[in-house]
């Protein structure tokens, strides 16, 4: 019954795919809290290890590169936006036009992570 194992690898394959992409926020999100002004720099020591376990699962499934440049994108993507917080919370009068400051802080993001 080789029709039955097909849809179950679909589905594990699914789920794993999730997996790898929250473990590397999760990655992101610890590396970007380390450099935070918050006494949380121990969290450096740690951050890689989610990261690194989802690159090795998805190397042992032999995923192609781009499966592998794109968690390594949403890592960037994360600690990027943990990291360049400050420019979300810049106040009115320091800009000209307040409401490009969220657009802003995300398109830098999405830049610096590449």
């Amino acid at each position: 019954m080789p029709s039955i194992a097909r849809p179950s690898r679909a589905k594990r394959s699914g789920s794993d795919s999730r997996r790898g992409v929250a473990l590397a926020a999760l990655s992101g999100a610890l590396l970007g809290a380390a450099f935070l002004p918050a006494p949380l720099g121990f969290l450096a020591w740690f951050a890689f290890v989610p990261l690194l376990a989802a690159l090795d699962a998805r190397v042992r499934a032999r995923a192609p590169a781009r499966r592998l440049f794109g968690l390594g994108y949403v890592f960037g993507f994360v600690f990027y936006l943990v990291g360049i917080h400050w420019i979300a919370r810049l106040s009115p009068v320091a800009i000209t036009v307040p409401w490009l400051k969220y657009p802003a802080w995300i398109a830098a993001a999405v830049y610096l992570a590449l």
